[in-house]
């Protein structure tokens, strides 16, 4: 190669690693949130009533939410304009205090404050469809549960008729689409409706509980019956889930038929009656009381009008409070339920979503395995590195895992994590070089690429750049590099 060719060959690389290096690059002190750029598509009323105008923008989004929570935050607040209005309530329908978002598998709950009740039932269908189009769109989202003060809202402003779980509309006429809804579902006009329904079945993994979304019939709109159908529907066997246990037909242990009593607050509990047997069969299933209770909670809350609570027998006994075990938070701490009355926001930490991690095989190859992990966990870069580190489960898609770290690698080796628009920063102890010195150069990738594809799995994650003690030496062991920025590697990934 003669020196005009080797001086524009070294130019080339020059130009590429200026391109990947970052320039004046400082390793996280702490664990630090940061705004990312995303574009969002959003759904809003047209001027044109009954249709939806959308917007597409590119917005700076907190990693502190989810993208989906932080483009709920940004549509509530989306100003008006010659083609479309402002959401319904003009800026006073809020995310309420507390967790007022989550999802699990698809499906997500919105918790918002007493002024989406204040608004007539066209003006929150039509709001709802607006978050429902907008979340979708996301592509992490296919069903939307929306609540007010822990509490679901009527189809209807004279009648006490289910909404349901909303799905993406289509932009059809959304004031016919609503008058057809309550047409199907008021006791005047029919004695039979299905709605989507979102079940929340007990799950082996983690000892919580995750969601289903599909359509349930109701046979007939009397109260008593449509928490009896509700039961029902949770005792068949999910469409889609894999981990979860048989259930029990739950009405079959029912002593007396439910009831809607009256609270102060002028919302309403179901009160359920079941059997001194429950507890023994519900053991023999492997089931426990506090995720099963969590499931039957969740699950009526999530649907009957004005059902703020749940009040629960078994035998004799009222239950007053919980000793969940096995969960992956909060384990054996009581849960003491305000008054007896169980509500949706004593269970949401139990709420589980599929989460993908990445470990070595028997023959040494990197394996994308799915476990049930916390749902607020999923878009949390140090709650998934742990996950991580913790090694497989039992309950992991993929059996036959090995970890892909050393022995005595813990949370402690992740001394900060911080964000860097597109990119996540992963700063490392520089005993982890040490406690990785017999590692030979396959297994020195998985551990980079573990943690690689597990970080860009964020929403928000596109790259990673990985320090020891808070600098970047040329190399972390033998042949992978460490300055500059980690892209995700699939093809890495085994086959299997």
């Amino acid at each position: 190669m003669n020196k005009t060719r080797l001086t524009a060959a070294l130019l080339i690389v020059l130009l590429i690693l200026s391109s990947v290096l970052p320039a004046g690059a400082a390793a996280p002190v702490g664990f630090q949130d940061g705004d990312y750029s995303a574009e969002v598509t959003f759904y809003l009323p047209s001027v044109n009533d009954g249709e939806l105008f959308t917007v597409t923008d590119r917005l700076f989004l907190s990693s502190v939410f989810s993208p989906e929570e932080s483009a709920l935050r940004h549509l509530l607040e989306y100003p008006a304009d010659d083609q479309h209005r402002s959401i319904p309530g003009d800026g006073a329908v809020q995310l309420a205090d507390g967790q007022s978002y989550i999802n699990s598998r698809g499906t997500a709950v919105i918790n918002f404050n007493g002024a989406y009740a204040q608004l007539d039932a066209a003006s929150r269908y039509l709001l709802a469809q607006c978050v429902t189009n907008t979340l979708c769109a996301l592509g992490r989202v296919s069903a939307v549960v929306i609540l007010c003060e822990g509490r679901q809202i009527s189809l209807s402003d004279q009648e006490e008729i289910p909404t349901g779980a909303f799905r993406q509309s289509k932009g059809e006429d959304l004031p016919l689409v609503q008058a057809q809804l309550m047409a199907r579902r008021s006791e005047e006009t029919a004695l039979r409706y299905s709605a989507d329904t979102a079940l929340y079945y007990p799950a082996y993994a983690g000892h919580g509980i995750i969601c289903e979304t599909r359509s349930v019939s109701f046979p007939e709109p009397d109260e008593v019956q449509l928490v009896r159908t509700l039961l029902d529907a949770l005792s068949a066997p999910s469409e889609g889930l894999k981990d979860v246990p048989p259930m029990p037909m739950l009405t079959d242990f029912l002593t007396q038929d439910p009831e809607l009593v009256p609270l102060d607050d002028d919302t309403r509990a179901v009160e359920l009656h079941f059997s001194s047997v429950f507890n023994q069969e519900i053991n023999s299933l492997g089931i426990l009381r506090s995720v099963l209770l969590a499931g039957i909670a969740t699950t009526l809350i999530s649907f009957i009008p004005d059902a703020s609570a749940v009040i629960c027998y078994i035998g004799t006994e009222r239950i007053g409070g919980l000793v969940p075990v096995g969960l992956y938070e909060h384990t054996n701490e009581s849960i003491l339920f305000e008054d007896g009355l169980l509500q949706w926001e004593d269970f949401t930490y139990f709420q589980l979503t599929d989460c993908r991690l990445y470990y070595p095989d028997d023959h040494n190859d990197l394996v994308e395995s799915v476990r049930l992990l916390p749902a607020h966990w999923a878009d949390s870069p140090e709650k998934m590195i742990n996950a991580l580190i913790a090694g497989p489960s039992y309950y992991d898609s993929t059996s036959d895992l090995h970890s892909a770290f050393p022995e005595g690698f813990s949370s402690a080796d992740i001394l900060s994590i911080g964000i860097k628009n597109d990119t996540c920063l992963l700063n490392l102890s520089g005993d982890v070089a040490k406690k990785c010195s017999a590692f030979n150069e396959k297994e020195e990738r998985n551990l980079i690429y573990s943690l690689v594809n597990v970080l860009t799995d964020l929403p928000w994650c596109k790259r990673v750049e990985i320090y020891l003690n808070g600098e970047q030496p040329e190399t972390f062991l033998h042949k992978i590099y460490l300055p500059g920025s980690f892209m995700r590697y699939t093809d890495y990934l085994s086959a299997s």
